[in-house]
């Protein structure tokens, strides 16, 4: 897969317009890198071809555990687009403390690390100034619905089960 596919993919499955592809691609890049096998490069095999023995696991890792010496990569798995709340320390004091928000990746910090920080866009600051992910949530301060449901395919799914 490339990352436009990706792209394409996560943009079609979420409903989000084509203004979301510069996030859609961040997201691409580090699940990409995340879950394909390990490139096996020209110095990993020897004069026939063959792997050698010091790069046989990578055949069977990830990126991003061949980085980090077999550790999975600890991040919450979600879509691109998925709905959640976070604790938005923005709001007016008046408001309710939690806001809705779209997943939209995985904060990745130098080195490739991961500290426990996604990438939010704002459900509100989204339908009225376009698509940023204007926030960094850490994990603990976010909830993620247990139920996967995108809202146009639960209308489409109930309209038609009471036509039966």
């Amino acid at each position: 897969q490339t990352v436009k596919s990706v792209c394409r993919a996560c943009i079609l499955q979420c409903g989000f317009y084509r203004d979301a592809w510069p996030l859609a691609i961040v997201y691409a890049a580090i699940a990409l890198g995340v879950t394909q096998t390990t490139p096996i490069q020209p110095q990993d095999r020897d004069a026939a071809g063959n792997v050698i023995d010091n790069a046989k696991g990578k055949l069977k890792s990830t990126c991003w555990e061949t980085h980090h010496n077999g550790n999975p990569f600890p991040g919450p798995w979600q879509p691109f687009g998925r709905l959640m709340y976070y604790l938005d320390k923005k709001q007016c004091p008046t408001d309710p403390p939690t806001a809705a928000g779209f997943f939209v990746g995985w904060k990745i910090h130098s080195g490739m690390r991961y500290r426990g920080k996604v990438f939010v866009a704002d459900f509100e600051r989204m339908r009225t100034w376009g698509f940023r992910a204007d926030s960094i949530v850490e994990l603990r301060l976010i909830v993620i619905p247990a139920e996967l449901c995108f809202e146009n395919w639960c209308r489409l799914r109930v309209s038609t089960e009471n036509h039966r």
